[in-house]
C-alpha cells in the first residue's frame, strides 16, 4: 500500500512540474525579454512629445541635501544620517506640442549599475502630476535614497558616483532607460 502511495504522489508531482514547464514556456514566448533604450543629454527620451533630457545627478549627505532643499526630509530620515545619501536627478522637460501635457516625473526610478540599486524617487518640491503648457520647459529636480547595508554594500556606498547612474521611465516591453552624468 505505501509504494501505491509513493507512485501516485511521484505521479502527480511529475503532472504539476510539467503543467508549470508549460505555462513558464508559454508565458516567455508569449512576454519577451524587454528591449532596453538608452537616453541621455545628446539624445533626449521623448515621450508623447514631452522631451526629457538629464542635466545632472548628485551625491548628498543627509545634512547637505537638508540645507539646499530645507523641509523636504524628515526628522526620522536622520536618525542614521552618516549612513545614508541622496542622488538627486535633475531634468528639463520640454512639451514640443501645442496642447497641455500632464505627466508625473515620480513615475521614475533609480537604478545604478554595479551596485543595483534601485529606488523610487520623489520631487524636491511639491509632489503629484505636473501640467506642461506647449512649448513650455521646466526643470524639475527628482531625489532618491540609499542606505548602506540595507539597499547597498558598505563598499558600494561609499563609491556610488562609480556606478553608471539612470532613471528608467518604462520598464516593458521597451525598457527606456535615461542615463545621468555624475557632477560636484
Amino acid at each position: 500500500m505505501c509504494s501505491k502511495t509513493k507512485v501516485i504522489i511521484v505521479a502527480i508531482v511529475i503532472i504539476i512540474a510539467g503543467v508549470s514547464g508549460y505555462f513558464i514556456h508559454d508565458i516567455n514566448t508569449r512576454f519577451p525579454k524587454a528591449v532596453v533604450e538608452y537616453y541621455s543629454k545628446d539624445n533626449p527620451l521623448n515621450i508623447n512629445n514631452l522631451v526629457i533630457t538629464p542635466v545632472e545627478s548628485r551625491v548628498w549627505t543627509l545634512n547637505d541635501f537638508n540645507e539646499a532643499y530645507p523641509n523636504v526630509l524628515y526628522q526620522d530620515d536622520f536618525i542614521y544620517s552618516d549612513m545614508g545619501r541622496i542622488i538627486t536627478y535633475t531634468l528639463t522637460y520640454e512639451n514640443i506640442s501645442q496642447e497641455d501635457i500632464k505627466f508625473k516625473p515620480e513615475f521614475s526610478d533609480a537604478w545604478m549599475w554595479s551596485s543595483c540599486l534601485h529606488n523610487g524617487v520623489r520631487k524636491v518640491t511639491g509632489e503629484g502630476t505636473t501640467t506642461f503648457k506647449p512649448n513650455e520647459v521646466q526643470t524639475i529636480t527628482l531625489y532618491a535614497r540609499a542606505y548602506a547595508g540595507s539597499q547597498v554594500t558598505v563598499s558600494d556606498f561609499r563609491n556610488l558616483k562609480d556606478n553608471d547612474n539612470y532613471l528608467i521611465y518604462q520598464e516593458y516591453p521597451k525598457k527606456k532607460m535615461v542615463k545621468f552624468d555624475w557632477v560636484g
